[in-house]
């Protein structure tokens, strides 16, 4: 029978987020509407995120491992709620010092998708439910 240690799994969804967070960050800077939807696990939140992607100016490509988990929050297995912090200065234009954000990722037909950014931890309704 296989274990999964604490470890292990706070290393697995670093990577789910790290991964997801890189994509979305080279669809922006490539202007890919198609790709940068690809990776939201609901509707609501990729509408609300959509009015982001014509206002963010890149300086440079942006570089994998921008991105790390500070903690997690909350694990249901289909649904993560993290601590985050990004780097972007000298990346995003506007942008000169790291900053800190509770990201929510949900599964969505087996794969994970962004789900929120903000304070929803997997609790209750989704603040973009209807």
């Amino acid at each position: 029978m296989e274990t999964t240690t604490t470890l292990d799994r706070v290393a697995e969804i670093e990577a789910i987020y790290q991964d997801l967070e890189y994509r979305r960050l080279d669809a922006l800077y490539r202007g890919d509407r198609e790709a940068y939807a690809s990776l939201f696990a609901n509707d609501g939140y990729l509408q609300e995120s959509m009015v982001l992607f014509d206002l963010v100016v890149f300086i440079v490509p942006p570089p994998p491992g921008t991105t790390s988990v500070v903690e997690i929050l909350a694990d249901t297995g289909d649904c993560v709620a993290m601590e985050t912090k990004s780097d972007l200065a000298g990346i995003v234009e506007g942008l000169a010092s790291e900053s800190n954000l509770i990201v929510t990722l949900e599964r969505n037909g087996g794969d994970w998708g962004i789900s929120f950014v903000g304070g929803w931890m997997c609790d209750g309704t989704h603040p973009f439910s209807s």
